[in-house]
């Protein structure tokens, strides 16, 4: 494809981007998870409404950036229902092209096309750009995370500096966004050592991202709801924050093909129920042995 055809292309993609995120914003009244955006920056500073997020005894002490940037994004555009979810549909453009890129360092031309189009029509995306919570502003910061390691991949050591820095930077800002981006960042870690197998090189990328992120690291850990199952501050699951997130790595690895639901895995008996499932879990090591 000619370049100015292909950018013309680009082009086209953003434009529908914007439409589909913009379109119909104000359509309905804000529904009750948004009101709970607004009544988290709602107060006159920023002081007091970090205060009021970080003692609120619910999952969202766990995700105080969007609130904040919230919180100076209605001060600039107001209340109104297009006024407040534009931020997240802002971000979910933002994504769409931070995709392009990164989908064009990687792997061509014709990959960022099919990759930013597939993103800019996803319903998942658009859905969540137009809601005023922090997903899309999750999504975007993930996009930048990956945008950035991307650089990882290149053969020119010396041209790494920067984008090692840049990619420390938005991993911190993604703890400080919510605990879920810590996950992703996790998975993210885990699979570049094993796919590249380079210990020097995975620490020179990785280091600089944990120190930026030890501070809010040790805000999730330091907090009653990591693992004291009676506090008050527990998921919705009623289960600490670490035992969730043991679930969500079995979840992804075993579903409910190889294993009992999860919602056994609740019960007090849950040992004697894995081990019922024993049949299940041999098919699993059998499959994990095959694609190794």
């Amino acid at each position: 494809m000619k370049q100015p055809k292909y950018y013309f292309v680009v082009f086209l993609i953003i434009i529908i981007s914007i439409f589909l995120r913009f379109c119909l914003l104000q359509n309905q009244s804000l529904w009750f998870d948004e009101g709970w955006s607004l009544a988290l920056s709602d107060d006159t500073t920023f002081q007091e409404n970090l205060f009021q997020i970080v003692n609120r005894e619910a999952g969202d002490k766990y995700q105080p950036l969007y609130y904040l940037v919230l919180f100076y994004w209605r001060s600039a555009f107001g209340d109104s229902e297009f006024a407040i979810r534009s931020l997240s549909a802002l971000l979910g453009v933002g994504s769409v092209i931070a995709i392009f890129f990164t989908s064009l360092r990687i792997y061509g031309k014709t990959h960022a096309l099919w990759s930013s189009m597939i993103l800019a029509v996803s319903s998942f995306s658009v859905f969540y750009s137009q809601d005023a919570r922090p997903y899309a502003l999750l999504i975007f910061i993930a996009s930048l995370q990956i945008y950035f390691f991307s650089y990882s991949m290149a053969e020119d050591k010396s041209n790494k500096i920067i984008p090692q820095l840049l990619f420390g930077i938005f991993t911190a800002t993604g703890t400080f966004s919510s605990i879920l981006t810590i996950i992703f960042s996790c998975a993210l870690s885990l699979s570049h050592i094993i796919v590249y197998r380079n210990l020097k090189e995975w620490i020179k990328w990785w280091i600089p991202a944990v120190i930026f992120s030890s501070g809010m690291i040790w805000f999730y850990l330091s907090s009653p709801a990591a693992s004291d199952p009676t506090a008050t501050t527990v998921t919705r699951t009623g289960l600490p924050i670490v035992q969730n997130i043991m679930f969500v790595i079995y979840g992804t690895l075993v579903g409910t093909s190889y294993g009992p639901p999860l919602e056994q895995l609740r019960d007090a008996n849950r040992i004697k129920i894995l081990l019922d499932y024993w049949p299940h879990f041999l098919i699993f090591i059998n499959v994990i042995t095959v694609i190794l």
